[in-house]
Order: C-alpha cells, then structure tokens, then sequence
C-alpha cells in the first residue's frame, strides 16, 4: 500500500531529499495538525512521509505529502526502515517527545533527528535529555518558545512562526448583538471555566452577553470539570458548541465561522504561539489574552489584555492564571466601547497579515538546509 504514494528503499540519483515528519494527524483540528498540514502542503522540495498520531488509515495522499498513521515505537522505527528520511522533524510537546527517550539514539543513528518544540514556559518537568543530545537542530514557534529553551536547556533555536489563510480566515458580518467566545479545548491551561465565571460576572452586572465556547475534552485531564454540567451548575448562559472541536475533522472554514460569531476571542492562557489569536485577527475579531508566554509577541498593541492572577506550575512549566474579576472587566469594557474595539479590530487585521503560510514555509526550507 504505501509504495502507491513514494518510492521505499534507498534514494536514487537526482531523486528530491525525503522528509519525514511527525506530529498529531492534519484531520483532527488540534493546532499541530494544521500547522503541520499548512506547512507540508506547500513544501515542494521533499518528497515528504507526514506520520499522524491518532491517524488510523492506509496510507494516503495529501497534495505534497503522503500521511500514514503510527503510534508506537515500533511502528515508527518501521517507517524509518521502509522510507530511509534524510530529515526526521518531530513536532511535538516535550511530555509527548520524552515517551520515545528510549529511541532517540536509534532515529539519530537512522536520520538528521530536529526537534520543534512548543515550548509554553519553564521549568518543563518532562525529561527529554535524550533528545537533546541527539538532535541535530532545533525549532520553535516563537521567540518566547527561544527564550524559555535557552533558559532551561541552554540550546540555540531557529524561531518558526506560525501562520493564517487570510482567504479562509476573513471578516464577515459579526451578530447585532455583541458576542464573545472562545475556540478552544478543554485543559487547565486554557481555563474555560474562568472565562465562564467572568461571562457570568459581566451578566451579574446588567450586561446580557451571548458567548459561545468551541471546545473539547480530547486531551482533558479527568479532574477537570464537565463543562456542560459547570455552566448548568453555575447557572451560567454560555453556550458549548455541538461540534466536537479538535475530535472531528472540521474543515478551516467552518471554524472561521465560530471567529466571526464573536466580537471578542478570550484565550487568557499561556501560550507558546497561540494560532487561534491570529486567526481572530484575520477574522475582524479582538483577541482578549494574558501577557504571558507569547501572546505580546503575537497579538501585540490589537488585543485586550486581562491581569493575571497568579500562577500554576504544570508539566509544562509555569503558566498565568487569569484574573476572573478582571476578565469580567475587559468584557464589559468590550461591550460598551464598541468605537475602540473596532479600532483594535481594524489594527488587528493589519497584523494579522503579517503572519504568512507561505513566508513560514520558506523559512522552513531555509531552517532544513543548514543540516
């Protein structure tokens, strides 16, 4: 099945450099997978094997990339064997990459191994020592992912933003009445329940504010709250989307409707990049974020930001909890000054451009060509 798709065996003269890349699937709508997909579509220099954590099928074509599925080491060390990749990227979170400690030697020994890593804060509890050792280069999302690597591992990076489709992700005529929302899944980084305390809040005030909440619990942790029962425990109004974001294979306009749903997008969390801050951006949408992880870099002076009330250390690292009470205090401020929120908006589009597919994918090459 997989010879349908690329060539096994060793590489032939003249034959384009092969890449094999590992992330979570492009059909699920985790940010990894979309990214990933963004950048491998345009990626024309490779013949390109995209492995797909939670992918399950046969071996398909993707336009320039041919995805197959794989879920443990063995699994990965057969597509090492049949494909023979020059390049071997993993992009993957530090808990998730320190899983295959015991391979790392191995991959490096079989190909030139390169890390991207969402590096969301320090100190990460995962141990990745082996990967550190082996890899060859590594990449990361932002220049705060750069900063926290350098902090806790002392490596050297190559910063690789992400991007946005401004043909998909556009304004479009927003509600007469002023909304809010989030996309987002459901784990305590992202803390959906703050933000359905603050949206109770705001209405507790006087201010009747409809907010809708794009979420999962693929990747929750089961302490978390079930966020169906919390909004009725709580006698909140907020809304859970019937689709089942990042658990089924939306397609990216569907999502960009969600954005354009919204007058503001609130994702108080502490982030490595934060696509969905820039794809609100695109959309005529303010984001509402902390300034914490990446969120300044990204969002820049086009956003709302919350206080934070203190911070959690996680596997992770260090991340910001947001002020409930303040968070209630930018909604309403949101609402009653729609003149300024245009104007964040109007400036947040602008920005928006900036962050390109096809300029990151450029770089990417560029980034590959130095091993």
């Amino acid at each position: 099945m997989a010879d349908r798709y690329f060539i096994g065996g060793a590489p032939q003269p003249n034959q384009k450099p092969r890449l094999m890349w590992i992330a979570p699937s492009p059909l699920m709508q985790a940010s990894f997978g979309q990214v990933s997909h963004e950048l491998l579509s345009r990626l024309g220099n490779y013949e390109t094997l995209y492995l797909g954590q939670n992918y399950y099928g046969s071996p398909r074509r993707m336009g320039n990339y041919t995805l197959a599925s794989y879920s443990n080491g063995n699994q990965l060390l057969y597509w090492l064997n049949l494909f023979k990749p020059n390049i071997t990227v993993m992009y993957q979170s530090q808990p998730y990459i320190s899983l295959f400690n015991s391979m790392a030697k191995i991959i490096a020994e079989k190909t030139k191994l390169v890390l991207y890593m969402p590096v969301e804060s320090t100190p990460c509890q995962a141990d990745i020592t082996p990967f550190l050792k082996e890899a060859k280069l590594f990449m990361v999302p932002s220049f705060w992912s750069q900063t926290c690597l350098k902090k806790q591992y002392s490596l050297d990076s190559e910063v690789l933003y992400h991007g946005v489709d401004m043909g998909i992700f556009k304004p479009m005529p927003k509600p007469d009445v002023f909304s809010i929302g989030s996309i987002s899944s459901n784990v305590w980084r992202k803390q959906i329940t703050r933000m359905i305390d603050a949206h109770r809040i705001a209405e507790q005030r006087g201010f009747q504010i409809p907010c809708l909440l794009v979420s999962s619990n693929y990747d929750a942790s089961p302490w978390l709250p079930e966020l169906t029962a919390y909004i009725q425990q709580t006698k909140s109004t907020a809304k859970i989307s019937d689709a089942a974001y990042m658990n089924l294979a939306l397609g990216q306009p569907d999502i960009a409707v969600f954005y354009n749903y919204m007058h503001i997008h609130m994702l108080p969390s502490t982030e490595a990049f934060g696509l969905p801050n820039v794809e609100a951006m695109a959309s005529g949408t303010v984001p509402l974020v902390v300034d914490h992880g990446a969120n300044a870099e990204v969002v820049g002076d086009c956003g709302i930001y919350a206080k934070i009330a203190g911070y959690l250390d996680i596997t992770i690292g260090k991340v910001a909890l947001v002020d409930v009470e303040d968070l209630a205090e930018k909604i309403v401020w949101a609402k009653t000054n729609p003149e300024k929120l245009k104007q964040l908006a109007d400036k947040g589009l602008e920005r928006a451009k900036t962050f390109n597919w096809e300029a990151a994918e450029q770089k990417l090459e560029k980034i590959l060509a130095k091993l």
